[in-house]
């Protein structure tokens, strides 16, 4: 096994001793425990705005004095109201 030493303040530190205690084991376990919960979540990367290519392709007519563009939840109200 492994060894790493972490420095956790206070409020950290008696909140994980806390939950020890409750869960009647050691400090050490909970931290093993919350560890492996960490990083067995996969990790969430930076979207950037040049992935979305497909914004701004896509074209409406006029229909009336403003596009569909612009006008979009006018036009969705119509649809509902039948």
């Amino acid at each position: 096994m492994g060894h790493t030493r972490i420095q956790p303040d206070e409020r950290l530190y008696e909140l994980t001793r806390q939950r020890a205690s409750a869960e009647d084991t050691s400090t050490a376990a909970v931290v093993r425990k919350a560890a492996v919960r960490s990083v067995a979540s996969p990790v969430q990367r930076p979207v950037s705005m040049e992935e979305f290519t497909f914004i701004g392709s896509g074209r409406s007519q006029p229909v009336g004095p403003q596009p569909l563009s612009v006008r979009h939840d006018d036009a969705l109200a119509e649809d509902f109201q039948g």
